[in-house]
């Protein structure tokens, strides 16, 4: 008998590494609610005049910053007398453009690479001419 798989997200997580021998521990996944809380918490809507349709914006700030936040879980960063600094939502704030935009880029390639995983491309059919 087989075993039954888990519908529960399991906690595992990768290193990345980052320029400057800095690094960021990265999960292999978000759960199903974090998910959601980062796909409505940058949607915001507005009602313009009544009985218009609402009006959709993203928040691509907030957008940036919970994904940040939801996908560290830690890094190797410190303070100015060298105390480690926990991931918060304070810290992502504080962080300097370049390294905010390093920790981006560096999510994307993993999300990207955790889809090729799951979805991984059929090899091309070789054709005889």
């Amino acid at each position: 008998m087989s075993k039954k798989r888990s519908r529960f997200t399991a906690p595992t997580t990768r290193r990345v590494e980052l320029s400057e021998g800095d690094w960021i521990e990265i999960k292999d996944g978000l759960s199903y609610g974090e998910q959601k809380r980062l796909s409505s918490a940058s949607v915001k809507t507005s009602m313009k005049t009544a009985g218009a349709a609402p009006e959709m914006q993203v928040d691509f700030e907030q957008y940036a910053l919970l994904r940040i936040s939801l996908w560290v879980v830690d890094w190797s960063f410190e303070d100015n007398n060298g105390n480690h600094v926990r991931v918060t939502m304070e810290a992502i704030t504080a962080l300097t453009q370049e390294t905010g935009d390093e920790i981006d880029e560096a999510l994307t390639e993993h999300i990207e690479a955790i889809e090729a995983e799951k979805n991984p491309t059929p090899p091309e059919e070789e054709t005889t001419g």
